[in-house]
């Protein structure tokens, strides 16, 4: 079992030595931790972020927050929370935050690790073939890539500097979990950055079409 300070330490290795201590914990074969890691972690970002909303900082505009889970939380409480008392708004700022880091991650799989999974196989004679290796990998990427937007997901930019970040480090990992080259790791990464987009459009249809009040 790791230490309390190895976790402490964890955030600052993956972002100034993402290689290696991605290749480090690649050793691991539990899908459970990087997703408690990323949970645990994003509690700044939830915490900070729904705060800041108490003072005017919208988190509803992608180009100044870290990420869709503050989209999703942003949204969700602008529409539907404004009328309720300050506390509540904020616990369900971070709720809805961290719901949508888990979901986000989940939304990664299928367009992820079955495209992983064809591409290993194919170019690769013993690549392992069972699909949780693939799904591993995929949350494994997904989580611990996700560092920089947990930690810095809250701080207002006007670029997505934060989310660009975030997803840089995902591409990196995918590439380090699925021992890919960087033409490999990009198609993996847009195959499931396209698809989560199109779940979020899709999810989001029956409200701009005003079907679900």
């Amino acid at each position: 079992m790791k230490s309390v300070e190895y976790w402490l330490k964890l955030p600052v290795r993956i972002i100034l030595k993402p290689k290696t201590t991605m290749q480090e914990l690649k050793q691991s074969e539990s899908i459970r931790i990087p997703i408690v890691y990323m949970l645990t972690l994003g509690l700044i970002t939830s915490v900070m972020a729904a705060i800041l909303t108490q003072y005017g900082i919208s988190y509803v505009d992608p180009r100044n927050c870290g990420g869709s889970a503050q989209i999703l939380a942003g949204w969700v409480i602008a529409h539907y929370g404004y009328t309720w008392p300050t506390l509540n708004q904020i616990l369900g700022y971070i709720l809805l935050n961290e719901f949508g880091y888990f979901i986000l991650t989940i939304a990664f799989i299928p367009f992820t690790a079955p495209l992983a999974r064809r591409l290993k196989l194919r170019d690769t004679e013993d690549a392992p073939k069972s699909i949780r290796y693939y799904v591993l990998r995929c949350v494994q990427a997904i989580c611990y890539g996700m560092t920089p937007a947990s930690i810095f997901g809250w701080i207002p930019n006007p670029v997505s500097i934060i989310g660009l970040w975030a997803s840089m480090w995902q591409l990196y990992a995918l590439k380090i979990f699925y021992d890919f080259n960087w033409k490999k790791a990009i198609l993996v990464f847009a195959a499931g950055f396209l698809g989560v987009l199109l779940l979020r459009e899709v999810a989001s249809l029956p409200w701009i079409l005003g079907v679900i009040r």
